[in-house]
Protein backbone atom coordinates (compact mmCIF):
# COMPACT_ATOMS: atom_id res chain seq x y z
CA UNK A 1 0.00 0.00 0.00
CA UNK A 2 2.02 3.27 -1.11
CA UNK A 3 0.63 6.57 0.28
CA UNK A 4 2.27 9.57 -0.19
CA UNK A 5 3.58 12.11 2.21
CA UNK A 6 3.97 15.89 2.80
CA UNK A 7 7.79 16.81 2.79
CA UNK A 8 9.39 18.32 5.99
CA UNK A 9 9.92 17.37 9.67
CA UNK A 10 7.74 16.40 12.17
CA UNK A 11 6.24 20.05 13.86
CA UNK A 12 5.99 19.62 17.90
CA UNK A 13 2.05 19.65 17.92
CA UNK A 14 2.23 16.40 16.56
CA UNK A 15 4.68 15.32 19.20
CA UNK A 16 2.32 16.60 21.86
CA UNK A 17 -0.57 14.61 20.37
CA UNK A 18 1.18 11.84 19.94
CA UNK A 19 2.59 11.88 23.78
CA UNK A 20 -1.35 12.57 24.96
CA UNK A 21 -2.18 9.78 22.43
CA UNK A 22 0.11 7.52 24.04
CA UNK A 23 -0.91 8.37 27.42
CA UNK A 24 -4.60 7.30 26.62
CA UNK A 25 -3.25 4.23 25.70
CA UNK A 26 -1.92 3.25 28.93
CA UNK A 27 -4.85 4.38 30.45
CA UNK A 28 -7.38 2.42 28.78
CA UNK A 29 -4.99 -0.65 28.66
CA UNK A 30 -4.87 -0.10 32.51
CA UNK A 31 -8.63 0.62 33.05
CA UNK A 32 -9.43 -2.19 30.66
CA UNK A 33 -7.35 -4.89 32.35
CA UNK A 34 -8.73 -3.78 35.75
CA UNK A 35 -12.10 -4.05 34.81
CA UNK A 36 -11.46 -7.74 33.40
CA UNK A 37 -9.62 -8.93 36.58
CA UNK A 38 -10.98 -6.55 38.94
CA UNK A 39 -14.52 -5.53 37.94
CA UNK A 40 -15.83 -9.48 37.44
CA UNK A 41 -14.00 -10.78 40.40
CA UNK A 42 -17.40 -10.83 41.85
CA UNK A 43 -17.83 -13.84 39.41
CA UNK A 44 -14.74 -15.83 40.85
CA UNK A 45 -15.68 -19.54 40.76
CA UNK A 46 -13.94 -22.63 39.36
CA UNK A 47 -16.75 -22.23 35.94
CA UNK A 48 -14.03 -18.76 35.55
CA UNK A 49 -10.09 -18.37 34.81
CA UNK A 50 -8.39 -14.69 35.03
CA UNK A 51 -4.79 -14.18 33.71
CA UNK A 52 -2.58 -11.59 31.45
CA UNK A 53 -0.65 -12.62 28.21
CA UNK A 54 2.03 -10.53 26.27
CA UNK A 55 3.37 -11.42 23.24
CA UNK A 56 4.69 -10.33 19.45
CA UNK A 57 2.73 -9.44 16.49
CA UNK A 58 3.85 -9.96 12.67
CA UNK A 59 1.12 -7.30 10.62
CA UNK A 60 0.55 -6.76 7.31
CA UNK A 61 -2.39 -5.46 5.33
CA UNK A 62 -4.89 -7.80 2.27
CA UNK A 63 -6.17 -5.98 -0.45
CA UNK A 64 -6.31 -5.63 -4.25
CA UNK A 65 -3.88 -4.31 -6.99
CA UNK A 66 -1.41 -1.79 -5.46
CA UNK A 67 -1.86 -2.60 -1.73
CA UNK A 68 -0.25 -6.51 -2.60
CA UNK A 69 2.76 -4.23 -4.20
CA UNK A 70 5.61 -4.02 -1.75
CA UNK A 71 3.93 -4.16 1.40
CA UNK A 72 6.00 -6.01 4.04
CA UNK A 73 5.31 -6.77 7.90
CA UNK A 74 5.63 -4.60 11.15
CA UNK A 75 6.74 -6.24 14.16
CA UNK A 76 4.86 -5.36 17.40
CA UNK A 77 3.64 -6.25 20.60
CA UNK A 78 0.50 -7.55 22.00
CA UNK A 79 -0.27 -7.19 25.83
CA UNK A 80 -3.58 -7.26 28.21
CA UNK A 81 -6.32 -9.40 30.40
CA UNK A 82 -7.67 -12.18 29.55
CA UNK A 83 -11.12 -14.08 31.15
CA UNK A 84 -11.86 -18.09 30.27
CA UNK A 85 -15.62 -19.13 31.07
CA UNK A 86 -15.96 -22.80 31.22
CA UNK A 87 -19.09 -24.46 29.86
CA UNK A 88 -18.07 -27.83 29.74
CA UNK A 89 -15.06 -30.07 29.92
CA UNK A 90 -14.24 -29.71 26.05
CA UNK A 91 -15.68 -26.47 25.63
CA UNK A 92 -14.36 -23.16 27.10
CA UNK A 93 -15.27 -18.90 25.83
CA UNK A 94 -12.79 -16.75 26.19
CA UNK A 95 -12.24 -12.67 26.23
CA UNK A 96 -9.43 -11.01 25.84
CA UNK A 97 -8.95 -7.17 25.72
CA UNK A 98 -5.83 -5.77 24.66
CA UNK A 99 -3.09 -3.38 23.58
CA UNK A 100 -2.29 -4.45 19.58
CA UNK A 101 0.11 -2.74 17.34
CA UNK A 102 -0.84 -3.36 13.76
CA UNK A 103 0.08 -1.91 10.33
CA UNK A 104 2.83 -2.72 7.72
CA UNK A 105 5.46 -1.24 5.83
CA UNK A 106 6.82 -0.08 2.17
CA UNK A 107 8.43 3.02 1.52
CA UNK A 108 7.18 3.79 4.82
CA UNK A 109 6.32 2.48 8.30
CA UNK A 110 1.87 2.53 8.47
CA UNK A 111 1.45 2.47 12.36
CA UNK A 112 -1.95 1.57 13.16
CA UNK A 113 -2.58 0.70 16.90
CA UNK A 114 -5.79 -0.97 18.46
CA UNK A 115 -7.65 -2.27 21.52
CA UNK A 116 -8.98 -5.35 20.46
CA UNK A 117 -11.72 -7.13 22.02
CA UNK A 118 -11.49 -10.99 20.78
CA UNK A 119 -13.80 -13.59 21.99
CA UNK A 120 -12.48 -16.52 21.06
CA UNK A 121 -14.86 -20.49 21.37
CA UNK A 122 -12.11 -22.74 22.80
CA UNK A 123 -12.70 -26.45 21.58
CA UNK A 124 -10.21 -28.63 23.71
CA UNK A 125 -8.83 -31.54 21.21
CA UNK A 126 -6.65 -33.13 23.93
CA UNK A 127 -6.49 -31.87 27.33
CA UNK A 128 -4.57 -28.72 27.22
CA UNK A 129 -4.52 -28.21 24.01
CA UNK A 130 -7.42 -26.12 22.98
CA UNK A 131 -8.80 -24.88 19.41
CA UNK A 132 -10.13 -21.46 19.36
CA UNK A 133 -12.21 -19.41 16.31
CA UNK A 134 -14.59 -16.37 16.97
CA UNK A 135 -14.91 -12.65 16.21
CA UNK A 136 -13.02 -9.52 17.04
CA UNK A 137 -13.54 -5.77 17.55
CA UNK A 138 -10.98 -3.18 17.39
CA UNK A 139 -11.34 0.41 18.29
CA UNK A 140 -8.42 2.33 16.63
CA UNK A 141 -6.14 4.62 19.04
CA UNK A 142 -2.94 5.64 17.01
CA UNK A 143 -3.52 6.22 13.20
CA UNK A 144 0.19 7.13 11.84
CA UNK A 145 2.81 7.15 8.52
CA UNK A 146 6.60 7.61 9.04
CA UNK A 147 9.57 7.70 6.80
CA UNK A 148 12.00 10.08 5.31
CA UNK A 149 11.67 12.51 8.64
CA UNK A 150 7.87 13.28 8.11
CA UNK A 151 5.13 12.02 9.88
CA UNK A 152 1.12 12.25 9.07
CA UNK A 153 -2.33 10.37 9.38
CA UNK A 154 -3.62 7.62 7.28
CA UNK A 155 -7.24 8.52 8.08
CA UNK A 156 -8.02 4.86 9.32
CA UNK A 157 -11.39 3.98 10.15
CA UNK A 158 -11.87 3.90 14.43
CA UNK A 159 -13.51 0.68 13.96
CA UNK A 160 -12.25 -2.60 12.66
CA UNK A 161 -13.88 -6.15 12.82
CA UNK A 162 -12.19 -9.81 12.44
CA UNK A 163 -11.72 -13.36 12.57
CA UNK A 164 -9.54 -14.78 14.26
CA UNK A 165 -8.15 -18.46 14.35
CA UNK A 166 -5.73 -20.16 16.68
CA UNK A 167 -4.33 -22.90 19.48
CA UNK A 168 -3.77 -22.49 23.04
CA UNK A 169 -2.33 -24.86 25.19
CA UNK A 170 -2.59 -24.82 28.81
CA UNK A 171 -0.20 -25.93 31.66
CA UNK A 172 -1.28 -27.34 35.06
CA UNK A 173 0.88 -24.55 36.40
CA UNK A 174 -1.65 -21.57 34.78
CA UNK A 175 0.65 -21.12 32.37
CA UNK A 176 -0.63 -21.04 28.58
CA UNK A 177 0.58 -20.61 25.16
CA UNK A 178 -0.69 -19.52 22.05
CA UNK A 179 -0.60 -18.74 18.37
CA UNK A 180 -3.04 -17.03 16.55
CA UNK A 181 -3.89 -15.73 12.54
CA UNK A 182 -6.41 -12.71 12.85
CA UNK A 183 -7.89 -11.83 9.20
CA UNK A 184 -9.65 -8.41 8.93
CA UNK A 185 -13.60 -8.12 7.78
CA UNK A 186 -13.58 -4.42 7.11
CA UNK A 187 -11.61 -1.84 5.11
CA UNK A 188 -9.53 -0.20 7.80
CA UNK A 189 -9.28 2.88 5.27
CA UNK A 190 -11.62 4.62 3.24
CA UNK A 191 -9.55 3.88 -0.20
CA UNK A 192 -9.71 3.11 -4.20
CA UNK A 193 -9.20 -0.51 -3.38
CA UNK A 194 -10.07 -2.63 -0.18
CA UNK A 195 -7.29 -2.65 2.99
CA UNK A 196 -7.42 -5.36 5.71
CA UNK A 197 -5.70 -6.76 8.81
CA UNK A 198 -3.77 -9.41 8.19
CA UNK A 199 -1.59 -10.47 11.56
CA UNK A 200 0.46 -13.20 12.72
CA UNK A 201 0.56 -13.67 16.77
CA UNK A 202 2.01 -15.43 19.35
CA UNK A 203 1.75 -15.07 23.10
CA UNK A 204 2.60 -16.14 26.38
CA UNK A 205 0.09 -15.61 29.12
CA UNK A 206 -0.74 -16.96 33.15
CA UNK A 207 -4.00 -17.65 34.65
CA UNK A 208 -3.69 -16.10 38.14
CA UNK A 209 -6.71 -16.33 39.20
Amino acid sequence: MKISMKAGGTSRPFKNRQIVQYRHIIWKLTLGTALIIFGLSSLRAQDFKFGAKAGVNSATDTGDGEFDTGATARTGIHLGGVVQMEINEKLTVQGELLYSMQGFKDEVTHKLDYINLPIAINYFVIQGLGIQVGPQFGFNINDTFEGNGSSDSLNAKSFDLAAIFGAQYEFPTGLFIQGRYQLGLTDFIDYSTPAKHAVLSFSVGYYFL
